[in-house]
Parts: C-alpha cells; sequence; structure tokens
C-alpha cells in the first residue's frame, strides 16, 4: 500500500512525503519498524517521535507540526486510523 492509498483509506490528507511511500505494517510509535506506519496520539507522543523508526505517521491537524518533514497523512482520529489501516493490511495479507 502506498502513503496515497492509505491516505484516501482512512479520508486523510498528505501533510508531508512521497506519495508513493510503500507502507507494509500498522506499529506502535516507538517499537514501530521502518516501512510501517504509526499513530501519533497524545502531547507526550511527542516525545517519542525522535526514536521511532516508522517510514510514515498518522497525526491530527494540531499535532502535524509535530511531525515535520517526516511523511505522514493527517487525520481526525489517528487511533482509528491506524486500526483500519491495520486491518486493511491484514486481510491483504
Amino acid at each position: 500500500m502506498t502513503l496515497a492509498q492509505a491516505a484516501a483509506l482512512v479520508d486523510g490528507r498528505i501533510g508531508a512525503g512521497d506519495p508513493g511511500l510503500s507502507i507494509r505494517a500498522v506499529a506502535p510509535l516507538v517499537s514501530a519498524p521502518p516501512g510501517s506506519i504509526a499513530a501519533v496520539i497524545g502531547k507526550s507522543a511527542v516525545l517519542r517521535l525522535a526514536k521511532s523508526r516508522a517510514a510514515a505517521l498518522l497525526v491530527t491537524e494540531v499535532m502535524a507540526g509535530t511531525a515535520g518533514d517526516r511523511p505522514h497523512i493527517i487525520v481526525d482520529r489517528p487511533g482509528d486510523a491506524a486500526r483500519l489501516l491495520e486491518k486493511h493490511l491484514r486481510t491483504r495479507a
């Protein structure tokens, strides 16, 4: 799945990053491997961003500035978006 496909699936918009970026999994922010997407939920998550190896992030409009130039999708509810993406990726496997 690409970043653009993920954004369309969760009714979000790309805030930064290559729309063709490959997303292979959904994972928690801290333990996210390369190629995964992770939800940034709550202000405390901002402190963990620097350590995350996630290829892309799911963020709210308010939190989008914390993502900087990292590939990210802006959504209303990052946790719900992550669950939807995870379900979709699991059914494709």
